[in-house]
């Protein structure tokens, strides 16, 4: 059970912190930086719904992290930290068949 907890609340805590680049994200749209962090916190929100067994919201997370990614490394090309996550999680949608 306290696992259960600790992977709610890493959840919720992603889901602030989301919320947060959204709205960052609506003043300054082509900021690189808000679009990497968006997309790690993504990653981190897939990680504690694999977690709890929240599969399908899981994925979702993962599909959204490579969109925030990509959007990072169009606009900051040379981010080879955000180029090597996104491939990672690109792999990890594959194996689930969703790439």
């Amino acid at each position: 059970m306290f696992q259960r907890n600790r992977h709610t609340d890493a959840i919720n805590y992603c889901k602030q912190a989301i919320a947060a680049f959204e709205e960052a994200l609506r003043h300054a749209p082509n900021d690189a930086a808000v679009h990497s962090k968006k997309g790690h916190v993504f990653g981190l929100l897939a990680i504690s719904q694999s977690k709890i067994a929240q599969q399908d919201e899981a994925l979702a997370s993962t599909l959204k992290a490579v969109r925030s990614l990509s959007k990072s490394l169009e606009i900051a090309p040379d981010n080879k930290g955000d180029l090597f996550l996104r491939n990672e999680l690109l792999i990890t949608l594959r194996k689930a068949g969703l790439g």
